[in-house]
């Protein structure tokens, strides 16, 4: 359902040409679904954005039992213990290596589907190649 609700948010802030909303919207979405903070960790935050210079992190930082607390990624990450402190890089590596076969399978599908699509279609063609000829 979570996703639904990004690409909702996506598209209605893609309609005033804010860049930057939607780039904060699917940070955030990652930063939640995959419970993480950063690409390494709390302080690629400190290090890469001036907003968050005094060692916050946003609030999709923090715990799914904390999020609610408004001022939960306000506090510096290094004494707060209610933010995930694994990054995204590894979070998401896991994920794919977990789903690996699921993907596998889906890709597997679509190969065969795109396959059976093609020989339709040439036999499709072949027809109609046969029906010209014979109508000349």
């Amino acid at each position: 359902l979570l996703l639904f609700d990004v690409i909702e948010a996506v598209v209605s802030t893609q309609s005033t040409g804010d860049e930057e909303g939607i780039i904060e919207l699917t940070i955030d979405a990652i930063q939640e679904d995959f419970d993480c903070c950063g690409v390494y960790g709390p302080s690629d935050w400190a290090d890469e954005n001036s907003n968050y210079s005094n060692k916050s992190v946003p609030n999709s930082c923090c715990m799914t039992a904390y999020r609610s607390n408004s001022t939960c990624g306000n506090e510096p990450y290094t004494s707060n213990k209610e933010i995930n402190t694994s990054g995204c890089k590894t979070s998401l590596t896991n994920w794919v290596s977990e789903n690996l076969l699921y993907v596998g399978i889906v890709a597997a599908v679509v190969v065969v589907l795109q396959i059976m699509i093609l020989i339709m279609v040439s036999k499709f063609r072949t027809t109609l190649e046969d029906e010209d000829y014979l109508n000349f």
